[in-house]
């Protein structure tokens, strides 16, 4: 369990900061009204969901490439995490 705890910071960080921006400059809103247009809305989740497990599996492999050591990657795979979370579909509806 220890060492899921430089994830689970460093998500808990970006997450709170990304998400709070998100919602007030409407970014979630904007990203997913344009991709609506080409994209069924019932598949926002979805589409969210691979995207998010191909950009972690990306950056995964170029931390792991560049020689990153365990910590730091896990580090850095947190705060991609958390900054993914600013998009997550319908963040800022009421």
């Amino acid at each position: 369990m220890k060492e899921y705890i430089p994830f689970l910071i460093g998500m808990s960080i970006s997450g709170l900061i990304f998400m709070n921006i998100s919602i007030k400059f409407s970014w979630s809103q904007r990203l997913w009204a344009i991709l609506n247009k080409k994209i069924n809305p019932s598949y926002n989740a979805t589409t969210y969901l691979l995207t998010v497990v191909i950009l972690q599996s990306i950056i995964q492999v170029m931390c792991d490439g560049i020689g990153m050591t365990s910590v730091i990657s896990k580090t850095v795979l947190g705060f991609t995490m958390g900054f993914s979370f600013a998009f997550i579909p319908y963040l800022d509806k009421k």
